[in-house]
């Protein structure tokens, strides 16, 4: 998304070149790490499921992990993975709210993706003001910005201002009106 950009990586030298132990240790980096992409743990745990003799309760033994932590990792056949990690999070309605917003995918998908880092708590009144600038108001966004979330939370801290002072000056002008 940013070809200038500075991104942080663990390079290793493991003995193996077998892929499956590769992720694995990778998988145990993420989960020891305490690591917020829920994302990559998912590929990393479908990706070893899906390599034979490797079951759930193999690799929650190799890895040392509760079998009930990794199988919060795997998605449900029916579910999408934004209905899943909102159930992991405690954020369903938040990500219903998201997910049937007149925003474009992109725009949903970015959405997810802040509501998911758990840094600042996006609430339905954050993306209420959201939708109203992009939608309501006709502006653009582009959520592929490298400064795409700082952004997003300058727009909705300068239009709740501007809801509350239009607010504050219409209370004054009917305050007035009475007198």
């Amino acid at each position: 998304m940013d070809a200038n950009g500075v991104f942080t990586c663990k390079v290793s030298h493991y003995e193996s070149t077998d892929k499956i132990d590769r992720f694995i240790r990778t998988l145990n980096n993420l989960l020891v790490e305490g690591s917020r992409y829920w994302s990559l743990k998912n590929f990393y745990l479908k990706s070893i499921l899906a390599a034979p003799n490797w079951g759930i309760s193999s690799l929650s033994h190799r890895l040392k992990v509760d079998q009930a932590d990794l199988e919060k990792l795997i998605l449900h056949p029916t579910l999408g993975k934004n209905e899943k990690l909102a159930n992991s999070l405690g954020e369903q309605p938040l990500f219903n709210y998201i997910k049937n917003s007149t925003l474009s995918a992109e725009n949903k998908h970015f959405l997810f993706s802040i509501a998911s880092k758990n840094t600042v708590k996006l609430t339905q009144k954050d993306v209420s003001t959201f939708v109203d600038y992009h939608m309501k108001q006709g502006n653009t966004f582009n959520c592929f910005h490298p400064g795409a979330e700082n952004i997003f939370w300058e727009i909705v801290k300068y239009m709740d201002h501007v809801k509350n002072v239009h607010w504050e000056i219409l209370s004054n002008v009917t305050l007035r009106i009475h007198l």
